[in-house]
C-alpha cells in the first residue's frame, strides 16, 4: 500500500499506543478533579456554604439559632445538647439501598454528618427551649435567665 493511499486515521502500532494512553488519560482526569477541589475559588465557595448553615442571633431576652439543612422536617431531626455553656448541634443521616435485577445487583449508600458547637455566653433556661422547623430551617430559641 502506498503512502498516499493510507487512511487519515491510520496508526502504525494502534494496540500498543492506545493501551498506554488509557491509564494516562484516566490519571489526568483524576488529577484535574483533585485540582478543582483545591482551587482557591472552590474552597471559598465551600467555606461560604459551611458558614451559611448556622445563624446565631442574640436579643435582650433570648438566643435564636437557625440551622439551614436539606431534608430537615421535624424538630428532633437535629440532636441539640447544652453542656457547660455550649450548644452542641448534631445530625447524622445514613441511607443504604440494594436492588437486584436481571443484570445484577446495585448497592447505593448515602452519608451526611453535621455538627456545630456554639458558645453561649450568658446563662439560659434550657428546660424552656423552643424548637421548630419551618421550610427546611430548624430553629431553637433559648430564653435567657
Amino acid at each position: 500500500m502506498k503512502r498516499d493511499q493510507m487512511p487519515d486515521n491510520w496508526e502504525p502500532y494502534p494496540s500498543k499506543f492506545s493501551e498506554i494512553n488509557k491509564p494516562q488519560s484516566v490519571l489526568r482526569e483524576m488529577f484535574n478533579e483533585v485540582e478543582k477541589w483545591f482551587h482557591p475559588n472552590h474552597l471559598e465557595k465551600v467555606f461560604e456554604e459551611f458558614n451559611n448553615q448556622v445563624k446565631v442571633e442574640e436579643t435582650d431576652d433570648a438566643y435564636h439559632i437557625s440551622v439551614f439543612l436539606k431534608n430537615v422536617e421535624q424538630p428532633n431531626d437535629i440532636d441539640a445538647q447544652f453542656v457547660d455553656g455550649h450548644l452542641r448541634l448534631r445530625r447524622t443521616v445514613q441511607k443504604e439501598a440494594k436492588t437486584n435485577n436481571d443484570q445484577g445487583a446495585m448497592w447505593q449508600s448515602y452519608y451526611e454528618h453535621f455538627e456545630r458547637v456554639i458558645p453561649i455566653e450568658k446563662p439560659v433556661r434550657w428546660q424552656n427551649r423552643e424548637v421548630r422547623v419551618q421550610k427546611r430551617v430548624w430553629t431553637i430559641r433559648l430564653p435567657k435567665r
